[in-house]
């Protein structure tokens, strides 16, 4: 039974949750928007020198890793949270195997501590596409 100290931690925990959310997925919109101007680029063949081929060449590249990232992270959370699910489940019945619940647990911290790591990457690798981009605008 959840007590009343744990009620903020756990309103908290949703919000957290509900901004990684958003987060990831304003990055993907963000990055497919970008990835359409730079396909739109590639079509129309407007790249002049040998330098902004390469800049450009390296935006797509970072902007394309940013992506495939960012759906990996929405995977690794249905991921958790189905095993989180799956805890839930075994709470409910009476006479649970506490080392089962702990293994999901464990299980599931790789998956979180793994959501962590990837929104880093995914917005790393957004910040270096655009860096490219910029300077193959500015160029």
């Amino acid at each position: 039974m959840m007590n009343n100290n744990d009620r903020p931690f756990v309103r908290w925990q949703e919000i957290r949750i509900e901004q990684l959310g958003y987060v990831n997925y304003t990055l993907l919109i963000l990055c497919s928007a970008i990835f359409a101007f730079q396909s739109d680029v590639i079509i129309k063949n407007e790249l002049i020198n040998s330098m902004e081929k390469y800049l450009f060449l390296q935006s797509i590249v970072f902007i394309f890793i940013s992506i495939v990232i960012g759906c990996l992270l929405a995977f690794n959370r249905l991921i958790s949270f189905k095993i989180t699910a799956k805890i839930a489940r075994i709470k409910e019945k009476e006479g649970y195997r506490y080392l089962t619940l702990n293994y999901y647990r464990k299980i599931t911290k790789i998956f979180d501590s793994l959501t962590w790591i990837l929104i880093s990457l995914q917005l790393i690798f957004f910040l270096f596409g655009i860096c490219k981009l910029l300077l193959f605008v500015l160029n």
